[in-house]
């Protein structure tokens, strides 16, 4: 299984390189799953590449494993190169948004700020209200 980030003396340049890619080509946001009828939330942060050595490190530094590849239907095939997908959601992503947050833009840093505030909102709930009908 992936490992996510060590520390290392490269670290830093492995965040900066990581939060550049996200900054151009992530996906930050609060997905909602349903689990026994009750909706939780949950911060999610996403890439994808048709780049199998790229997708593979980014899942590396997520801690996870890569999806895919995904192949597009038979007859876009031709113009489409199968695509890989990285997602790290949870606690996994919130260690991920608190490591990548000071490198990013103004609004990425919005964005990360706002899911970090309701993640730990979210953890201060009392027990039964955390997913809700």
């Amino acid at each position: 299984p992936a490992q996510p980030l060590k520390e290392r003396p490269s670290l830093k340049r492995d965040i900066r390189w990581l939060a550049g890619l996200l900054e151009g080509e992530g996906s930050f946001e609060w997905a909602w799953l349903e689990r026994h009828g009750k909706y939780y939330g949950m911060p999610t942060v996403r890439y994808a590449s048709t780049d199998a050595d790229v997708a593979h490190t980014v899942a590396n530094m997520f801690g996870v494993q890569p999806i895919g590849p995904y192949q597009q239907p038979r007859r876009a095939a031709a113009h489409y190169l199968p695509t890989y997908w990285v997602q790290a959601r949870g606690a996994r992503a919130v260690k991920l948004l608190q490591r990548i947050h000071r490198y990013m833009g103004a609004r990425r840093q919005a964005t990360i700020a706002w899911q970090l505030d309701l993640w730990n909102t979210y953890l201060n709930l009392p027990r039964g209200q955390k997913g809700h009908s």
